[in-house]
């Protein structure tokens, strides 16, 4: 288990447990534009601290939901495989079958 709290290390805790499919991050356009600039090249950073460099590792392979109606996917740089952009109005929606996509192969 990686777990991060603090400040420097994005403002709360966040687990990616082993054995467990990690839900995806959902985000806003600005906050994915921050983040893509931030995480994935601290995955190969040798000056990096080691639990940095790991949680950007697992950071850059989880999916990535950003809600959204003004990201566009030319914008999702080295996440582009991982992330799935959708619009403002079908935010409720996806949540929810995300919710229940969690819900079915965690039991919670």
């Amino acid at each position: 288990m990686v777990e991060l709290a603090g400040p420097a290390d994005g403002r709360g805790v966040r687990r990616l447990q082993p054995g467990t499919p990690p839900a995806p991050c959902c985000l806003g356009a600005t906050s994915h534009r921050a983040f893509k600039g931030f995480w994935p090249p601290l995955a190969e950073d040798p000056d990096a601290k080691p639990v940095h460099r790991e949680f950007a590792r697992l950071d850059n392979a989880i999916d990535k939901v950003v809600l959204s109606d003004s990201l566009t996917e030319d914008e999702t740089g080295p996440w582009r495989s991982t992330t799935r952009i959708v619009h403002r109005a079908d935010a409720h929606t996806t949540i929810a079958e995300l919710k229940l996509l969690r819900y079915e192969v965690t039991g919670r």
